[in-house]
């Protein structure tokens, strides 16, 4: 290999380090823009090398990690056409390696997850948001079938199928409620392997389950639900996890499902409610409209 080739993928690694770190201290502008110059290197040494497998795996994954960002900044357009070539780069990969198939489901599931948030800037090309999001959970399905290890991606891809199928037929829809169940059941399955990232999501996804079953008035196994939810941010929380929106959002549904369900420990959900918004680390930010109306909702409780 060229000192020449060497030098580039320094170069391409260098700017991905330095995205990470921008990303980590909220500096998204800046992670773009080094995202960007990472991409601009991938691309000149796939220019030279168009077979090169290794480089091709390394600008997926940059596409992806931009694509996450501009997301979450709104800028769907963008993203998706970011998601929607990193899938395309897995999917060739895949013909010849079986072995990327994680890799292009999760970037499936995640184009999923995007073109349903999308709504009207969701590009048409870029394929159908339920069957992508689908599809991610048929080959993790398949994948741990033989390798119990996949376990954690297929709770990931069935909280996103979830999120997809929320987003296009409500929260108390059979299929979001499914997907949102079969996500609580895999993390669960993970138990003493279950990683603080996968604690993070099982509880999200066991409060999205709660709100859902909530809204279809199916109350105990809401109450079940945010009971779990609650119970994944307490172990979070005891790990050095700071108080979140989430952590109040999962104790306020408790406790208001409690006092519904005549469960006395209602009250004191509550009362944990009101002390983690007292708590909570805001940097200069307000609280979120809804937590803000709970805080409201709690006062003299």
């Amino acid at each position: 290999m060229s000192s020449s080739r060497l030098d580039r993928q320094y170069e391409a690694n260098e700017h991905a380090g330095l995205a990470k770190q921008a990303y980590t201290a909220d500096r998204l502008d800046e992670a773009i823009a080094h995202i960007g110059r990472a991409i601009a290197v991938l691309r000149a040494l796939l220019a030279t090398e168009p077979a090169d497998a290794q480089t091709e795996r390394l600008l997926a994954g940059q596409l992806e990690n931009r694509a996450g960002i501009l997301g979450s900044l709104g800028s769907y357009p963008q993203a998706i056409a970011d998601a929607s070539e990193a899938l395309r780069i897995y999917q060739r990969l895949e013909a010849d390696w079986p072995s990327m198939a994680a890799l292009r489901a999760t970037a499936q599931g995640r184009l999923g997850r995007m073109l349903a948030f999308a709504g009207p800037q969701a590009d048409a090309t870029a394929g159908s948001a339920r069957e992508h999001a689908a599809a991610a959970v048929r080959t993790y399905r398949e994948l741990v079938a033989t390798d119990p290890a996949q376990r954690s991606g297929l709770a990931h891809m069935c909280r996103l199928e979830g999120d997809v199928l929320l987003v296009l037929d409500g929260a108390a829809s059979s299929g979001s409620l499914a997907a949102y169940a079969a996500a609580v059941a895999a993390f669960r399955e993970l138990g003493p392997q279950l990683s603080d990232p996968d604690q993070r999501v099982f509880a999200e996804a066991a409060l999205r389950l709660a709100y859902g079953l909530g809204e279809a008035e199916r109350l105990d196994e809401a109450h079940d639900a945010a009971r779990e939810a609650v119970e994944q941010q307490q172990a979070l929380a005891a790990g050095g996890d700071g108080a979140n929106a989430d952590y109040v959002r999962a104790l306020y549904l408790l406790g208001t499902l409690g006092r519904e369900l005549d469960d006395p420990e209602g009250e004191q959900s509550l009362v944990d409610a009101a002390y983690v918004i007292s708590v909570m680390t805001l940097d200069g930010k307000p609280l979120p409209a809804d937590v803000a109306a709970m805080r409201d909702q709690l006062e003299g409780v």
